[in-house]
């Protein structure tokens, strides 16, 4: 996956070298200077936002607020027509049955029991993927910002560096 997007990244800068050099050395040097600044700025920046963000109990919490819901939701509830016991089981409560013995208790605390026991792993099972996915979700939040936050800081350092160009007559 790098290496498609280092080539794509390589793609696209060679087909703005091309354009830009048409347009005067000027413009193609901000050019190349601003894609180098962006992605070193990503690069850079993605980690610490995302750290910020990660630590952030507020962002966290709100992100988290959200996701655990639509998981919930979505995961069914364990009820007894889902539980399924061993053939083995059901064999051995009807041979004791067939036997005297009174097995309505233990087959109630045996289903209670599964019950329980799969519910709770249903429980953890969904709070570990609301919060994976809401490591995920702050994580691309943190890469779009940084982008847009690296094009930004391109635009404005652009404005004197046409002030500069216009004082000096050098075309852009």
């Amino acid at each position: 996956m790098t290496n498609q997007l280092i080539f794509i990244g390589i793609v696209i800068a060679a087909i703005a070298i091309i354009w830009w050099a048409r347009r005067g050395i000027a413009h193609l040097i901000y050019g190349v200077l601003s894609w180098i600044f962006i992605i070193v700025f990503v690069a850079v920046g993605t980690p610490v936002i995302f750290n910020y963000a990660y630590n952030d109990e507020d962002i966290y919490n709100y992100v988290y607020d959200n996701t655990f819901p639509f998981i919930d939701e979505k995961t069914p509830v364990i009820d007894e027509e889902m539980i399924e016991l061993p053939e083995k089981y059901e064999q051995t409560v009807a041979l004791l049955e067939a036997l005297g013995a009174d097995m309505s208790d233990v087959k109630d605390n045996v289903n209670q029991t599964v019950i329980e026991t799969a519910n709770h792993t249903r429980d953890n099972v969904v709070i570990e993927i609301s919060k994976k996915a809401t490591e995920f979700i702050i994580h691309a939040g943190a890469l779009v910002f940084a982008f847009l936050l690296a094009n930004i800081i391109c635009l404005l350092a652009k404005i004197p560096l046409k002030i500069v160009l216009k004082f000096f007559k050098i075309s852009y």
